[in-house]
């Protein structure tokens, strides 16, 4: 599932940081490579989950009350 989210540039960043590591863990590269790819996916779904609050709060403003 990870692995799937690297595309383009996360791709090309992540590939000798999962090269590095699975050298130096002894895990395959393609562990590394999804165990990034989560990490990416849930930066992604952090910042949309930021921005759909930020939405619903601007929804709730609340009307000036009258005197």
């Amino acid at each position: 599932m990870g692995q799937v989210g690297l595309t383009g540039w996360t791709r090309v960043a992540a590939r000798p940081v999962a090269c590095v590591v699975a050298r130096k863990t002894g895990r395959p590269e393609a562990q590394m490579l999804s165990l990034i790819g989560a990490g990416f996916l849930a930066i992604a779904v952090t910042g949309f989950l930021r921005q759909v609050d930020a939405v619903i709060a601007a929804g709730r403003t609340t009307p000036p009350a009258s005197e």
